[in-house]
This record gives structure tokens, sequence and C-alpha cells, in this order.
């Protein structure tokens, strides 16, 4: 397995420490799991929570976060071509399919100290992550923004139409899939976002 880190001016290529596919994937699935993405395999987390819903072994709540294995990802993906990325403000990540589930946002660069939360990838990148350099094309055909535009970022409630503040560890996945709908139909021209449900939400 090798990572390859391809700049304006250079292309440099690493290898992978971890030989075993099964086993890097492993650890992908045990990081999802611990920062509670729903996935199917991921016990009390998967089955019943959501992001800020952590449990241990034991399906205890806790707020650890196993900052090894986050370090370890990184170490294993990332630390062969450290030189190439660092400095660099936006990263474009482009996986293998197996890997593209992997949240490399979350990742660690550096140890922890002692009662001080990892120093995270992206303190040090924007990422973007591409399921195919193809589509990275693509987007580079796409009409730039005008000059001053500004950029946005959006933040979603992921029960939406709630009054009342939610516990994240204690939403079931049904709830998600039972949010009723953002958009009202149009006569031929498709959908459209509701504004009235929009500007009643929380």
């Amino acid at each position: 397995n090798h990572v390859i880190a391809v700049t304006r001016d250079s292309v440099t290529v690493g290898v992978v420490p971890e030989i075993s596919r099964r086993a890097l994937n492993d650890r992908v699935t045990r990081l999802r799991c611990q920062v509670a993405v729903s996935d199917p395999g991921c016990g009390k987390a998967g089955a019943q929570g959501l992001r800020g819903a952590m449990f241990d072994e034991d399906d205890q709540p806790t707020t650890g976060f196993d900052d090894t294995l986050a370090l370890t990802l990184y170490a294993d993906l990332f630390a062969p071509v450290a030189p190439a990325i660092a400095g660099r403000e936006h990263l474009i990540v482009v996986p293998p399919s197996d890997l593209l589930r992997l949240p490399f946002a979350a990742l660690a660069v550096t140890p922890a100290d002692p009662g001080q939360p990892p120093d995270w990838m992206i303190r040090h990148h924007a990422i973007s992550v591409l399921p195919s350099v193809g589509s990275l094309r693509a987007l580079r055909q796409q009409r730039p923004a005008p000059k001053g535009a500004e950029r946005l970022l959006g933040i979603g409630d992921p029960v939406i139409g709630r009054v009342q503040s939610v516990a994240c560890d204690s939403v079931q996945l049904a709830a998600l899939r039972a949010a009723p709908p953002l958009e009202t139909p149009l006569d031929d021209t498709g959908t459209l976002a509701d504004p009235a449900f929009l500007a009643a939400l929380p």
C-alpha cells in the first residue's frame, strides 16, 4: 500500500506501514464507532446513538477517546508524506473506496499532552474528501465563484423539526428516517424547500 501526495510542483510517494488492508479497515471501523457514527457493527453507539454519544466496551457512556488510535491512523496514512503536506492550507484527499468512511478530520497529528485534547488534523488543514480523481477533474471544470463571494459553513440539526433540546446519545435512527420532508412538490419544476417549515426550525 502506498500514499501519494501531489502538489503543484512535486509528487511524493510514501509506503503505508500497515500492510494488512483488513487490519487497517478494522481500525477505521473502531475510530468511527468511537465518534458514534451510526454504522452497523458499532454496538449500542451504532444502533442508537449519533454524534456526541460515546460508549465503552460495556456500553456505558464515556467521554474518553482513543487518542492512540487516531494517532496511529494518521501515522500510517499521512506521516509518510508529512513533509509534502506540511503548511498546506487545504488537502484534497482521494482515498480508496474502503477508506472513504474514515473521518480524516478526527485524526491526531501529534500525541496529546496529559489533560489536553489531541492535535487534530483539521487544525492544520482544511480537508475535502473526494470519491475519485475523476471527480476532482469535474470540480475543476466548474465555473469559479465570483470575486468577493463569501464562504458558508452550514451546520444541520440531525433531528429536524424538534423544538425541545435533544440528548444525542438517546436519539433513535428511526427518528431521523421519519423526519418530516423539507420539500414541497412543484408543478413541472421538481421540488423546493418549504420556507415556512425552514423558518420554524430550532
